[in-house]
């Protein structure tokens, strides 16, 4: 269980930090998301939406917990997986808007 959560913290903690570097970018570009298509912008948001999940489900398995039953333990190691497959294709689907509207 203390492996588990502690694997958990560090992914969440090296998580928020790759958040925090690519946002203090994009801020200090001035780059902003309306730069783009308004029809394209939504599929951006979606993808914000898809990373701020992940990062709530990792940290859902980092949050420390008294009970350490097997039950406990498959939802944590669950959420951790969901949660690092959602934090792989965040960063993707942010792109697709990028890669589709051109005058970025």
């Amino acid at each position: 269980m203390r492996d588990l959560q502690r694997r958990a913290t560090t992914l969440l903690a090296a998580a928020v930090l790759a958040i925090a570097i690519l946002l203090a970018g994009m801020l200090a570009g001035g780059w902003m998301p309306s730069v783009i298509g308004s029809g394209v912008e939504k599929v951006f948001w979606i993808g914000s939406v898809i990373g701020a999940t992940a990062v709530i489900l990792i940290g859902g398995a980092a949050f420390p917990t008294e009970r350490s039953d097997a039950g406990m333990l498959r939802r944590k190691n669950r959420y951790l997986q969901v949660g690092l497959v959602l934090f792989a294709i965040a960063p993707l689907v942010m792109l697709v808007p990028l890669v589709i509207d051109h005058r970025v």
